[in-house]
């Protein structure tokens, strides 16, 4: 249900079901200001005032319909003139209905005789302070029906501390009617008495819905005293009287708005739109607000509502209602994936014209402004310093390569006049101003990518030039951005030595030259210049076009073999593209190199570190990598084929897009790798780590996970032909809209794993795997196998099982309501206090199950349906939805 409403509405949603028809009830809240100004306060607001005035326990709306619109009132008596007093009064009148009572100190008998009441300056309007005791069923929370004991043991017969006027306590033996402005609990006579009669017959027939004689004033939470005869209209006049600390009397009148509420069932479908009436008003005089609440109900086809796709609320003033389509029009734009979150915050079109709005963030209007909001001002400040030393730092690099700057569009500067005025622009503008920023873009693109096609033909021609004296062939203006980065800080320097000992500069340049060489701070520039470089290339290698492959120049290989020999380190060596299949690299320290498309064909690997390397685009087919280590190498778009690793750790490397089909793969780290579009066809991972992986447009069929460990992982769309999860740990992992008929997961574990979205497991084979308190809900699982799986409190509501087998499976408190389980067979399984409500078991077997304390209600079974031997014991049946002759 997807709900589009105002910052300053709520909404509470109750299903229920009254002869065997199903409705949603809807409340709508809203806190308004005590006064005469129309207003309505947010949804936090409201929510914090109730939190911090409503006393424990206190319902503030239940839901169902009322019988009746209502009053009710939290918070405390005071003593006017903040003086304290021995007794005072408290009323409150609503339009035509008005409730007073009369507050008095502690008091006790002394005998037959009241004691001198104590002085107060508050007391707490609740039923504690009413009259009643433990063994008054009208109130059980209150004193004066008889003694009770004080904190010392000892048993004092306390008198009321509010009360009736004209019913009063005056000796131990009155009984008084309790008096209190606060709900009524369910369970007290005053209410429970109209709950209905649930006898056999209903529990037959109408179960779980209301019984058919209900009295609607069930769900009426004040007393009868404080519910009005004629409906509100929602501009009504109120006095509030000793009900302030300060504030001695309010007076006010309702804001005079009206909620509308519509709903859709389906997103093809007109906004159906349930008449929703003014029935409560909650005062919280000390927070200086109160809560309307409106109500009303429609007709729902499923039992928890899932059927209903959309609601939309919002307010118009009771004598101004704006037409249904112009709530479709909110409900579009608010969708809409473009102008969506620009809209999102705009409240006007559903608040009423000219109402303020409390404590909202909003972009125009009458609420909060985004500058108002908390670290507004300091995100402000930071952004301009970052965007004016980026500014600074684009000049003074265009400056120093000869670049002139061009000067601003003028399109430019009046778009970025607007973006910088967006928190006080007119909500309406939003759209144009995203559709001018969405052009503006554009043309950037455009700009730049012919920028770019121009700076590529100046850098081909001199490369052409370059490369007819270079015997190089790595290097083609072609591939003039691929490879490694060519910037060195100690090449830099050198540079700098022989610009000066040239003799070619004036004096004054020559000797800032020296000077430059000489500090510490351009040091430290140039330096983290080039390892800048080089993380970017490590991080973006799989992302470029791969260099040219030097197939028959043997140099590199030679070249690497010495400096193995010579020892030290290899981290920004350069050997791209070279042919080093076949060598023995085994327990060589390679981390650092770049070895960017080149061949490790069948190479030894063994023992060997290429921590922090670059293997993007790097062939390493039926390679040797036993306890090797590859923590955060760039192994992208690598092919891997019929790799074979023991014990080697893959943590935070880069995987996107490699090829490890065929792989054999045992203990290994992969945890915190990226893995987009890797490659896993008949892979064989065995007790690996992949703890936490997302698995997105991954290649998996026939790859085999037995025994690995992937708690956390979240699969995305992916499709498991003939994957094996067999002793896998799937922990907590989430499976997004997968295919994964005839998947296994023989004993894996797959505690509270979440199998979501429109995915498919059926054939798939679960024996021995526990999944307690898993998410398996509208899930196809036909013909799955669960025979001695564990899924205690798993959630399999609505899901297809038709033809699965739980045989001897433990499903204690599992849900399958409305579960499609025709021909399913759960022989031997215990299913002791299992939910099977409205299940289709037709031609399903329990035979010999344990189903203790099972609901079956509205069960639908047929004469094939086969309980031979089931412990059937509490059992519930009734109602019944299927032939009587059926055995059960």
């Amino acid at each position: 249900m997807r709900v589009t409403k105002p910052q300053t509405a709520s909404l509470i949603t109750r299903p229920f079901e009254f002869r065997r028809t199903r409705y949603c009830a809807f409340s709508v809240l809203a806190g308004v200001p005590l006064g005469d100004a129309a207003a309505i306060v947010s949804e936090q607001s409201l929510w914090n005032d109730v939190g911090r005035h409503l006393p424990e326990g206190w319902v503030l709306e239940e839901g169902p319909p009322k019988a009746r619109p209502e009053f009710l009132v939290a918070g405390s008596a005071w003593v006017a003139d903040e003086a304290e007093a021995s007794a005072c009064e408290v009323s409150v009148r609503l339009g035509s209905a008005s409730k007073t009572l009369v507050v008095t100190g502690d008091r006790h008998f002394i005998g037959r005789t009241p004691s001198e009441p104590e002085l107060f300056r508050s007391m707490p309007l609740t039923w504690e302070a009413a009259f009643g005791g433990a063994d008054f069923a009208p109130n059980p929370l209150g004193r004066g029906f008889g003694p009770a004991p004080d904190s010392a043991g000892r048993k004092i017969h306390w008198l009321p501390n509010v009360e009736y006027p004209a019913r009063r306590q005056r000796s131990p033996t009155d009984k008084v009617p309790p008096a209190c402005f606060g709900p009524v609990d369910i369970r007290w006579p005053l209410r429970a008495e109209k709950a209905g009669c649930y006898d056999k017959r209903w529990l037959e027939d109408r179960y779980p819905g209301f019984a058919d004689d209900i009295d609607w004033g069930l769900f009426n939470l004040a007393s009868a005293d404080q519910q009005l005869a004629e409906p509100l209209r929602g501009d009504e006049a109120y006095v509030l009287v000793g009900l302030h600390p300060t504030r001695p009397e309010i007076r006010g009148r309702l804001p005079g708005v009206q909620a509308r509420l519509f709903v859709r069932a389906d997103s093809a479908r007109a906004l159906q739109e349930p008449e929703m009436t003014l029935k409560t008003v909650w005062f919280l005089p000390e927070a200086e607000r109160a809560v309307l609440v409106w109500s009303g109900s429609v007709e729902v086809e499923q039992p928890d509502a899932s059927d209903l796709h959309d609601v939309v609320i919002g307010f118009d003033w009771s004598n101004e209602h704006r037409p249904a389509a112009h709530f479709a029009n909110v409900l579009e734009q608010r969708t809409d994936s473009k102008i969506g979150p620009l809209v999102m915050l705009d409240d006007q079109p559903l608040v009423p014209a000219g109402c303020p709005q409390i404590d909202v963030v909003s972009l125009g209007g009458e609420g909060a402004r985004l500058q108002d909001c908390p670290g507004y001002a300091n995100a402000q400040r930071q952004l301009s310093r970052e965007l004016e030393q980026s500014g600074t730092e684009l000049s003074r690099s265009m400056d120093e390569i000869g670049v002139d700057v061009p000067p601003p569009d003028p399109k430019s500067l009046h778009l970025l006049a607007d973006l910088e005025r967006a928190d006080s622009v007119s909500p309406d503008r939003l759209p144009e101003l995203r559709a001018r920023l969405d052009e503006y873009m554009e043309q950037q693109r455009v700009d730049l990518q012919a920028f770019a096609a121009d700076s590529q033909r100046e850098l081909d021609q001199a490369l052409a030039t370059l490369n007819a004296s270079d015997g190089e062939d790595r290097v083609s203006a072609s591939e003039s951005h691929a490879g490694p980065p060519t910037f060195s800080a100690e090449r830099e320097r050198a540079d700098i030595r022989q610009r000066i000992d040239a003799g070619e500069l004036d004096d004054k340049t020559r000797s800032e030259l020296r000077a430059s060489l000489c500090d510490e701070s351009m040091d430290r520039m140039l330096d983290f210049a080039e390892a800048s470089e080089a993380r970017a290339y490590r991080m973006t290698a799989h992302q470029r076009k791969p260099i040219r492959r030097v197939d028959t120049n043997r140099r590199l290989r030679k070249r690497l073999a010495e400096s193995l020999r010579s020892g030290g380190s290899l981290a920004g060596a350069d050997f791209c593209g070279a042919d080093l299949s076949g060598m023995d690299l085994s327990g060589q320290d390679l981390g650092g190199i770049y070895l960017e498309a080149a061949n490790l064909d069948q190479t030894d690997l063994t023992g060997a570190t290429f921590d922090n390397a670059v293997l993007a685009h790097a062939s390493l087919r039926a390679a040797r990598a036993d306890d090797a280590r590859f923590l955060s190498a760039n192994l992208g778009n690598a092919v891997m084929t019929e790799l074979a690793a023991a014990g080697a750790r893959f943590s935070g490397a880069i995987l996107e897009g490699a090829t490890l089909y065929d792989a054999r793969l045992e203990r290994c780290a992969m945890d915190g790798c990226a893995i987009r579009g890797l490659s896993l066809q008949r892979a064989r991972l065995v007790d690996c780590d992949l703890t936490g992986l997302v698995f997105a447009k991954t290649g998996l069929e026939e790859a085999e996970f037995r025994g690995s460990r992937l708690g956390d992982c979240l699969f995305y769309q992916q499709h498991f032909d003939g994957v094996c999860f067999d002793g896998a740990d799937l922990a907590e992992a989430t499976f997004y809209e997968c295919r994964a008929a005839g998947t296994s997961f023989v004993g894996a574990s797959m505690t509270n794993a979440r199998l979501v979205g429109a995915s498919d497991f059926s054939g798939s084979n679960f024996e021995s795997a526990r999944l307690p308190e898993a998410m398996l809900g509208d899930l196809r699982l036909s013909h799955a196998r669960f025979d001695n799986a564990d899924l205690r409190a798993a959630n399999l509501r609505g899901a297809v099982l038709d033809n699965a087998s739980f045989v001897r499976s433990c499903c204690v408190d599992a849900q399958f309501v409305h579960a499609v389980a025709s021909g399913a067979d759960f022989s031997g399984a215990n299913l002791m206090r299992a939910s099977l409500e409205r299940v289709d078991a037709r031609g399903a077997s329990f035979r010999s199950a344990c189903l203790f304390q099972a609901d079956l209600a509205l069960i639908h079974v047929d004469t094939d349906t086969d309980f031979t031997d089931a412990m059937t014991e509490r059992m519930r049946t009734l109602p019944r939805k299927f032939p009587k002759e059926a055995a059960i």
